[in-house]
């Protein structure tokens, strides 16, 4: 059964928290969005905090195309390019 984890970012200039989230199963670690551009690092030290790395991920979904939900994608797929991603 797929374990949903919450990755809460809180962007250091504004205070605004984004939300996005892990889902995880044994053969799947899928990143549900990725915040602003600059949001790469904060994603990389929340999920090192929970064990985990963005190397690991399988899929990156994005849940519609406003800049808090994709604009760290570009920066995501360069580093990370095996992640695979899901956009409507």
């Amino acid at each position: 059964m797929p374990m949903l984890i919450p990755l809460p970012l809180t962007v250091p200039e504004t205070g605004e928290v984004l939300c996005p989230a892990l889902l995880v199963d044994g053969a799947h670690l899928v990143l549900v969005d990725c915040g602003y551009p600059d949001s790469l690092p904060l994603i990389e030290s929340a999920m090192a905090n929970l064990g985990l790395s963005p190397a690991e991920l399988t899929e990156v979904f994005i849940t519609h195309h406003d800049d808090d939900h994709m604009g760290a994608l570009a920066r995501l797929c360069a580093r990370y390019p095996q992640a695979r991603v899901v956009a409507g």
